[in-house]
C-alpha cells in the first residue's frame, strides 16, 4: 500500500464502522457497505453525525449495499458483528481485487481464521479497536471517546503495510499502532469483553452500574482469572488486568443497545450453554 489515495470499503453500518468511516474519509475514498438500501440512502442523503464529548461533527461520505463497491477497494475493514464473518468473507472473495488488503477489526476470535480461510491468509491483517461509541440511528452515533486502533499481520511482527494502515488512522484522529503481537491484542481486549459485556447483556445493566455492585465485581473478578488460564493454554500470554474496578472502564456502547436499534446484539447468539 502507498501514501496516495487508497480506496477503502467499510463494511458494516454499525456503531463502530460508522465511526471509521466517517473519520477516515479525510484520509482516503471511502464507502460505508450496509445491508439495508434505506440506511446507505439515509448516510447518503444526510452524512454520518458523531456526537462527541464537546463538539458535533457531520461527516459525508459514500455509502451502498452493492456488495460491487468492493471491486475498487485497495483496503477492506470489517466492523460487523463475528457471527456474520463467514458470508462477510464471502462476498469480499467474490468481489474484491485479489490483493486488496482485509482488516477485520472485530471482536472476539475466529474472524481471522475464517477470512484467511475464504480470502487468503497473505492479504488478512488483524486489529482492534477501543473506539467508545453507541448508535443512535442509522446516521447518528455517540462518541464519547475515540481510542486506539492496532493492526498487525497474523503471523509475525509488524511490516510497512499495517504500519501504513495504522498510520492513516492516526492522520484520521485515532491513535494508530502497529504491534508486533496482534494476537496478544486480540486476547487482551478480549478480557474485556468476556468480564464485562457478558455480564452486562445477562444483568441487563451499564458497565457504570456493575462497578457499584461487589457481587458483580467478584464475578468479574472469577471470569478474569479463567480466562488467564485458558490464555496461557493457548499460546497467549495476556497482560495481567488489575482485580479492581480501576480495569473496568464507564461509557462506551452498551453490549446490548443492538437490540434496541432493532438489530441483532451478539449476546443473542451465546451459545445456550454459556448463558
Amino acid at each position: 500500500m502507498n501514501n496516495g489515495a487508497t480506496n477503502t470499503v467499510v463494511i458494516g453500518g454499525g456503531a463502530v464502522g460508522s465511526v471509521l468511516a466517517s473519520l477516515l474519509v479525510s484520509e482516503t475514498p471511502v464507502t460505508l457497505l450496509v445491508r439495508r438500501q434505506d440506511h446507505a440512502r439515509a448516510v447518503l442523503d444526510n452524512g454520518i453525525r458523531l456526537d462527541g464529548p464537546t463538539s458535533v461533527t457531520m461527516h459525508h461520505l459514500a455509502a451502498s449495499c452493492d456488495p460491487r463497491v468492493l471491486e475498487d477497494a485497495d483496503l477492506v475493514i470489517v466492523a460487523t458483528k463475528s457471527y456474520d464473518t463467514e458470508q462477510v468473507a464471502k462476498t469480499i472473495g467474490e468481489n474484491a481485487k485479489p490483493d486488496a488488503l482485509v482488516l477485520t477489526l472485530q471482536n472476539g476470535l475466529g474472524s481471522l481464521d475464517v477470512l484467511g480461510e475464504i480470502c487468503g491468509a497473505d492479504r488478512v491483517l488483524g486489529g482492534i479497536t477501543t473506539i467508545g461509541c453507541t448508535k443512535i440511528d442509522d446516521t447518528t452515533i455517540k462518541v464519547p471517546w475515540l481510542g486506539r486502533v492496532a493492526v498487525g499481520e497474523v503471523m509475525g511482527p509488524s511490516t510497512t503495510r499495517c504500519r501504513q494502515v495504522a498510520e492513516r488512522f492516526s492522520r484520521a484522529g485515532f491513535i494508530g499502532e502497529a504491534p508486533d503481537d496482534i494476537r496478544n491484542e486480540i486476547w487482551n481486549k478480549l478480557s474485556f469483553s468476556v468480564s464485562q459485556n457478558a455480564l452486562c447483556a445477562l444483568t441487563n445493566k451499564s458497565f457504570g452500574e456493575l462497578l457499584n455492585s461487589p457481587s458483580a465485581l467478584a464475578v468479574a473478578r472469577s471470569l478474569l482469572d479463567e480466562f488467564q488460564l485458558v490464555a496461557v493454554a493457548e499460546g497467549v500470554l495476556p497482560c495481567l488486568l488489575i482485580h479492581s474496578s480501576d480495569s473496568w472502564t464507564t461509557g462506551g456502547e452498551h453490549p446490548t443497545s443492538g437490540r434496541r436499534c432493532g438489530r441483532t446484539s451478539r449476546h443473542d447468539v451465546v451459545p445456550r450453554s454459556m448463558q
